[in-house]
């Protein structure tokens, strides 16, 4: 885990007792200020993301300081939201920029690759989704939505394009790319969840109000994660409170397998056999599944 208050990276064992805490606040040999995301990668060791400073910081398998590994000659990495690694210590980031228009401002998201040796990179395409509106005398946020990333078994790169209802699948070094669509029937926001959320004032700054917006609708997949059985793991949520998470299985060549519910508690977390339900129709006889169709694009 990462500390921010004090700056630190903290190792705990299975009995969950502290093993040992390296790092401390400062921009010099093994500080940094803000970290996150740490990573364990055999051959490599601890690596912490150095929030705002534009590299990372290694450390051994015990908390010694390995060394500074300066990312300035990687375009976008100096603002990234998500960072996996591979076995072989490479890396893929989620970088982001924004753009300002007379209205709004969209946010891009770039997913590039980068070798740990000699920190080539590869810079794939862009996507986007608008996350500040103006409006009047007002600024509305739009509620906050994942842009997820996960690696696979083979080092590709899963990336959710949240509003345009597909899946990126990127090669390490970006030399092959295909895309999976999903057509489903979009659930929209209620009235009630609506009023909620967008009626009451997020902040004030400068003089103006801030307000969260949520967009026509909800966002279709809300995280993925790769088991480590050669699966990818696909999260949705049929509506926004559900207390259930629909989990769309796929396999290692980002087939379609299988679909199951589980506690939305768990999302992103190994998830045990007695958390999973067994039947898709509720109480009332409803449908709790996602009746969805994947197919590929791009990709013979």
């Amino acid at each position: 885990f990462t500390e921010s208050q004090p700056p630190e990276l903290r190792v705990f064992g299975p009995d969950g007792e502290l093993a040992w805490k390296a790092g401390r606040a400062g921009d010099g040999p093994g500080e940094f200020r803000v970290p996150n995301r740490p990573s364990f990668v055999p051959g490599r060791g601890w690596i912490v993301n150095a929030t705002f400073q534009n590299r990372l910081v290694v450390f051994d398998e015990t908390g010694n300081f390995v060394q500074n590994r300066l990312l300035d000659q990687v375009p976008r990495a100096r603002h990234f939201t998500y960072l996996k690694f591979l076995p072989d210590g490479d890396f893929w980031l989620l970088a982001h920029r924004s753009i300002q228009g007379e209205m709004s401002q969209d946010m891009l998201y770039y997913p590039v690759w980068v070798a740990w040796d000699d920190l080539r990179y590869v810079e794939t395409d862009s996507f986007a989704h608008v996350s500040v509106v103006k409006d009047d005398s007002y600024t509305y946020m739009y509620e906050d939505n994942p842009a997820t990333l996960a690696v696979d078994g083979l080092g590709r790169a899963w990336v959710n394009c949240v509003f345009d209802y597909q899946i990126e699948v990127y090669a390490p070094g970006g030399t092959d790319h295909w895309r999976m669509r999903r057509e489903h029937e979009p659930t929209r926001f209620s009235e009630a969840y609506r009023e909620s959320i967008e009626d009451e004032p997020l902040m004030e700054m400068e003089g103006e109000i801030w307000y969260l917006r949520l967009p026509e609708s909800q966002p279709a997949i809300i995280g993925m994660n790769w088991t480590g059985h050669d699966e990818m793991w696909v999260f949705q949520t049929a509506w926004v409170d559900s207390p259930l998470v629909q989990v769309d299985v796929f396999n290692a060549e980002g087939v379609f397998e299988r679909a199951f519910l589980a506690d939305r508690s768990l999302r992103g977390m190994p998830i045990g056999e007695d958390h999973l339900w067994r039947g898709d129709n509720a109480d009332d006889g409803s449908p709790l599944l996602i009746r969805s169709r994947y197919w590929f694009e791009d990709r013979k």
